[in-house]
């Protein structure tokens, strides 16, 4: 007996299938989906993989190795898992084994009962003054610093989470140069044991009219038990979240799974308390600030079927339930359903792969759904149901922009406007509550000097650094690269250095100065970073009934908070700004969504909108709430520029610490697309490049970018799949160390 085997651990060029023999003794163990060890590479060093297949007895002649054991660390794939290890592979063209990694259970090389924390190894006095001193020019590590001496002690896990870092590199830096120790230490039992409910059991609501048409296709379209796609387009506060809810209790009435997938971790509490009041003990969560106890917890639940739903972010998608009958992808626009490092999956797209194993319906809600999926709805090629009026009792804000050049002509230069300002004061007045939404965080945007015109820039990636008054410090917003406020101009020596633009930090001050008493909660990732961050702002807004609530993306949808009547947009240009196809269609959405916060209680809402230049399709669109409106605008603009959706879209990225031998691959590459493209028959083909990428420097890294523009996904997967193995030929994907090091990935 043989099997065919793929690497757990593999890079492009080694991955491949590996025929071994099966020993006499394993034959009845081993099959399709079970892990194994076996002897690999010249040296037969051992290595795990997984058996995609097995087969008859070995052809005479062949000298095959032998599989050395079964490994019992890991829980054996479903053929189910093993074909999904393949579409994504596929579709991503990343290895089966960085596939296999997505699916398997969290926290799978971690069973014992012990957990990693880290605890301050010098004294207090000297952790203020790492702190406040330019020894640490990290911000990660300051703050890991700042939180050990708030904490005591923390998991290593969580201080990842909170940093968003991938590796425990900058906590072995730290404890290398003796600032803080790691040890490992018993498993608290508090963490093992579930959450009590402690909530009653919310009643379903009747459901309007519109609401009634658009369950009914959808509640349709899964009585059918065939592979279906549906738009739920709904304006805010339109009540898409109880159709969810409905449509999930006939699902599990029926003795079916379901699965919701919300955009940022922000938004799961308020989700998740919805889902739990209404159906209790059959919610299990999945999200990035459980532990890794609570998180393969929660896996374990759906992989035992003791629960009927899983809520999450992005990884929720590769829940282990054996059969699912919808799919829930709320607010499917975001961008963040896409994994930011390889494997670069789509959640949506993953689930539409599971959803075509089981005849599934992949159900996407939007009040501003993505241009693609809205002309798929368009071309009738998924199914579309709509909500165009609001389930409250009033109807969609009232939304004023207000011209803020106007404004400085008439002498005002700080952040409101007069008008903005007054309704603000209304509120305080009325005891109802503002939301004010800001798109950086940070105190200002960036620092200049007024003399020899410097702007104060990340020596690693070449970008402005932001301005966070409150810690003293400018801060890289990307390598998070950071230094001491100057007090004069590396430059020049003057001492005359404006703050240029407006984040959160500043606006918070200014509403605490402009409303002496009132209560200001500030949301973004500043504020957020604890295990329970979002939870605990969120509920000092809603619970506490705090008088402002000043955020950036992260408060703009999905957020239901009946004591918000006005809404105010600071400096919404700032959206636009950006260097990217689909940059008017982010900043439709976003202001579309924050203006949706307001009037969703009994109290008519308002927004308003400050901007300098008014001018703009999305900004126009997004203050009349007129989703036809832009669609129409923005699809006509990148059908004449052939950007999706009337293209497929990938590109090669190419990143080095020499700027010419990025450059010069990405040349040398620019001949191997052609020929991949060539070779696969594909003649309608847009191959533009290289050219630097929006960022040309990050991390130390220059950039440069080729980008494939194809008439269908299948072409353009053809030519980037073909190309990576022509790249690995030519090129090798061994890196070698030093600063010619050239990193190479693709993207679709």
């Amino acid at each position: 007996m043989t099997a065919d085997i793929f690497l757990l651990q593999s890079t492009s060029e080694y991955d491949d299938l590996y025929t071994y023999a099966v020993p006499e003794d394993m034959e009845n163990t081993v099959r399709a989906g079970v892990f194994v060890d076996v002897p690999f590479g010249p040296s037969n060093r051992t290595v795990t993989g997984v058996v995609r297949r097995t087969g008859e007895e070995k052809k005479e002649g062949i000298l095959l190795k032998n599989i050395s054991g079964l490994n019992a660390d890991h829980e054996p794939f479903s053929e189910k898992e093993l074909d999904l290890c393949d579409d994504i592979s596929k579709n991503y063209i990343c290895t089966r084994g960085a596939a296999a990694k997505l699916i398997m259970p969290p926290g799978a090389e971690a069973k014992g009962q012990t957990v990693k924390k880290a605890r301050l190894a010098i004294s207090r006095e000297d952790a203020e003054k790492l702190i406040e001193g330019d020894d640490l020019r990290d911000i990660g590590w300051i703050e890991t610093i700042r939180l050990l001496l708030e904490n005591g002690q923390m998991p290593v896990k969580e201080l990842l989470q909170i940093m968003g870092a991938k590796t425990e590199s900058f906590i072995k830096t730290l404890e290398k140069r003796g600032y803080i120790s790691v040890c490992r230490e018993r498993e608290e039992k508090e963490q093992l044991c579930a959450k009590k409910e402690t909530t009653e059991r919310s009643r379903p609501l009747e459901l309007n009219e519109e609401q009634r048409k658009a369950f009914d296709k959808i509640y349709g379209l899964m009585s059918d038990k065939r592979f279906a796609e549906c738009l739920l387009f709904g304006v805010t506060s339109g009540g898409k979240t109880e159709v969810y809810l409905q449509l999930v209790q006939r699902a599990i009435d029926e003795g079916e799974k379901v699965i919701v997938l919300v955009p940022e971790i922000s938004l799961t509490p308020q989700m998740t308390a919805r889902f739990t009041n209404r159906f209790g003990g059959k919610v299990a969560i999945f999200h990035s600030r459980l532990t890794d106890t609570e998180r393969r917890r929660e896996w374990q639940k759906a992989k035992n079927g003791e629960v009927d739903v899983v809520i999450g972010a992005r990884s929720a998608v590769f829940a282990p339930f054996e059969k699912v009958a919808l799919y829930i992808i709320d607010e499917e626009q975001e961008k963040t359903y896409k994994s930011e490092e390889s494997p670069r999956y789509q959640a949506g797209e993953v689930a539409v792969m599971r959803a075509k194993q089981d005849g599934a319906v992949v159900l996407y809600g939007s009040a501003t759904p993505s241009i693609e999926t809205f002309y798929r709805a368009e071309k009738g090629e998924i199914h579309y149901a709509e909500i165009l009026h609001r389930a409250t009792k009033f109807g969609l804000p009232t939304v004023e922009t207000v011209d803020m050049r106007e404004s400085v002509r008439e002498g005002n230069t700080g952040i409101f406007s007069s008008r903005l300002f007054g309704e603000m004061k209304k509120n305080i007045e009325n005891h109802e509550q503002t939301i004010v939404f800001v798109q950086r965080r940070g105190y200002s945007k960036d620092m200049l000097c007024e003399d020899c015109g410097k702007t104060m820039v990340c020596a690693k990636c070449r970008v402005a650094m932001t301005v966070h008054e409150k810690i003293g410090r400018l801060i890289c917003h990307y390598c998070g690269n950071t230094v001491k406020i100057p007090e004069k101009c590396p430059g020049c020596g003057s001492t005359r250095l404006k703050r240029w633009g407006v984040g959160t930090e500043r606006v918070e001050e200014e509403l605490r100065s402009l409303f002496p008493g009132s209560s200001v909660v500030r949301m973004d990732m500043d504020t957020t970073a604890g295990r329970e961050g979002h939870e605990k702002a969120l509920r000092a807004f809603g619970d506490d009934k705090a008088d402002f609530l000043v955020g950036t993306q992260m408060i703009a949808k999905g957020h239901d908070f009946p004591g918000v009547t006005l809404v105010g947009v600071v400096s919404a240009d700032s959206l636009l700004n950006i260097r990217s196809y689909d940059a008017a269609e982010k900043a439709f959405q976003l202001i579309t969504q924050v203006c949706g916060r307001a009037g969703r209680g009994d109290t008519p809402g308002r927004v308003i909108i400050q901007a300098y230049n008014l001018d703009s399709y999305a900004l126009v669109s997004a203050a009349a709430q007129d989703y036809r409106k832009f669609y129409d605008t923005e699809s006509e603009i990148r059908k004449l520029l052939n950007y999706p959706p009337y293209c497929a879209m990938g590109t090669v990225i190419f990143y080095s610490e020499n700027d010419r031998a990025a450059f010069d691959r990405a040349d040398a590459s620019f001949d191997i697309l052609c020929q991949s493209a060539r070779e696969n028959g594909i003649i309608k083909t847009d191959i533009l490049g290289p050219a630097r990428c929006p960022m040309p420097k990050l991390k130390d890294k220059y950039r440069w970018r080729i980008t494939v523009k194809t008439g269908t996904k299948e072409e353009l997967l053809a030519i980037l799949t073909s190309f990576t193995k022509k790249y690995g030929k030519k090129f090798g994907f061994n890196k070698k160390k030093g600063k010619d090091d050239i990193t190479c990935h693709t993207e679709v």
